[in-house]
Formats: structure tokens, C-alpha cells, sequence
């Protein structure tokens, strides 16, 4: 399996802690984050709005349809999701 494989599994498995009721979902950035969005999209009924550590995931959320905000716009948060690999076998959220 090569790393973009990895990645895909990582971004799957980080998926698994988004619970329904998401008031803001916070999202990190790097390339296993850029595996997760697209995925992410499968969960939008779970989530009222998001917040992005950079331009560039922000960027992708809103071409996902999502409620992008800014961490000044969110009065708490429920969620915060940064699905990384550290090695081809394993998974840090």
C-alpha cells in the first residue's frame, strides 16, 4: 500500500469521531486533511458549520458546500478534526 493509501485510511478513520450535532467542526490542514474533505461531504447533515486552520482548507470546505466560519464567528466548539499520519501504520486525531 503507498502513502496516498494511507492517507485515504486515515482520512476514513478520522471520519469515525464525527458524532451528529456537530455545532462547529474544526479542521486542520495537510494532506491527509485534503484526503478527508471530499469524504467529509458523506457527514454534512452532521454539521452546522466548520473552521480551518488555513486559506486553502477553507477554500475546499466552501467547494464542498460547507458553512466555512471563522473561529471569531463560533461561540463554542464540538468537534475538532486533524487527521494525520505519522507513519504508514498509524493514525493520529
Amino acid at each position: 500500500m503507498d502513502l496516498k493509501e494511507h492517507k485515504k485510511n486515515a482520512a476514513k478513520a478520522a471520519l469515525s469521531y464525527i458524532e451528529n450535532g456537530v455545532a462547529a467542526l474544526g479542521v486542520g490542514t495537510g494532506s491527509t486533511v485534503n484526503e478527508l474533505i471530499p469524504m467529509l461531504s458523506a457527514y454534512s447533515d452532521r454539521i452546522e458549520s466548520v473552521v480551518s486552520s488555513s486559506k486553502a482548507t477553507s477554500q475546499l470546505l466552501a467547494a464542498e458546500g460547507f458553512d466555512v466560519k471563522t473561529l471569531n464567528e463560533v461561540a463554542a466548539w464540538t468537534s475538532i478534526l486533524m487527521a494525520r499520519t505519522r507513519s504508514p501504520s498509524t493514525l493520529t486525531c
